[in-house]
């Protein structure tokens, strides 16, 4: 019974591990997207579309970045594993 709860906790600490790193992926993708694309408007060379590209991208950053403060991952991953 015991064996079977350890489990349960060390696959759902895998597949919140698995979420966490997807998340932290993206934010890092979109956060360079967005850097990238600042230099570009402030060196005037983004079209009108551009700009707002690169805020949509920026909107996202923030959404993810407040989602991974919010859920605050790694705190659950660290205390499922401890908990093991």
């Amino acid at each position: 019974m015991l064996d079977g709860l350890i489990k349960i906790h060390i696959v759902y600490s895998d597949k919140l591990s698995f979420r966490n790193n997807i998340i932290q992926l993206t934010q890092i993708i979109l956060s360079s997207l967005t850097a990238s694309g600042i230099v570009t408007i402030v060196l005037g060379k983004g079209s009108e579309s551009y700009n707002l590209a690169i805020a949509g991208i920026s909107l996202v950053t923030l959404v993810m970045t407040g989602i991974d403060k919010l859920f605050n991952l790694n705190k659950i991953i660290n205390q499922r594993k401890t908990s093991c």
